[in-house]
Order: C-alpha cells, then sequence, then structure tokens
C-alpha cells in the first residue's frame, strides 16, 4: 500500500524519541538500517550517576519506570539502550 522497502528503514528521534528509537533499532521486532538519535540518552544509569540534578533524574527516571524506584529501572537491561547494542 506505502511501496516501502523494509530493508531500507531508518528511524530518528530527537530526545526520549531518539532513546526509543535506538531501543526499537536494537532490538529484535523490527529490522532497522539506521537510527539517527539527536541528544537522546544511550545509558541512563551514567546519565544518573553523573547528573547535576539529582532530584530532576529522580523524578524523570521514576516516570519512565512506571512510578516505580529509580533503581528497578537502571536494573532493568531494556532501561538503557547501551546495554542492548551489539556489533553486527
Amino acid at each position: 500500500m506505502y511501496d516501502v522497502d523494509p530493508d531500507r528503514i531508518t528511524l530518528m528521534g530527537h530526545s526520549a524519541g531518539g532513546h526509543l528509537a535506538l531501543l526499537a533499532a536494537y532490538g529484535d521486532a523490527i529490522g532497522v538500517r539506521a537510527v539517527v538519535n539527536v541528544y537522546g540518552p544511550c545509558d541512563l544509569e551514567a546519565l544518573h550517576r553523573r547528573s547535576g540534578s539529582r532530584r530532576y533524574i529522580d523524578r524523570c527516571l521514576r516516570a519512565f519506570a512506571g512510578g516505580g524506584s529509580h533503581a528497578a529501572c537502571l536494573d532493568c537491561a531494556w532501561c538503557s539502550s547501551i546495554a542492548l547494542w551489539r556489533p553486527r
């Protein structure tokens, strides 16, 4: 219907969208040829550890984890795209 070549899929996202694009690309659900990540976080654990605004990051990570503690989120491999990356 849309004449899309499944071998030429590229995902792009900014900030949280970049993070989600990376998670989708590194997962096995779809075949992605390229990702453009514009300022999306790749390693949420490092972001939390190095942040100058811990309260803000804690609040964001709790929201990301569905309201639970950020520790529950950081222990999950799906939380940071860097944990999913593998050379092809």
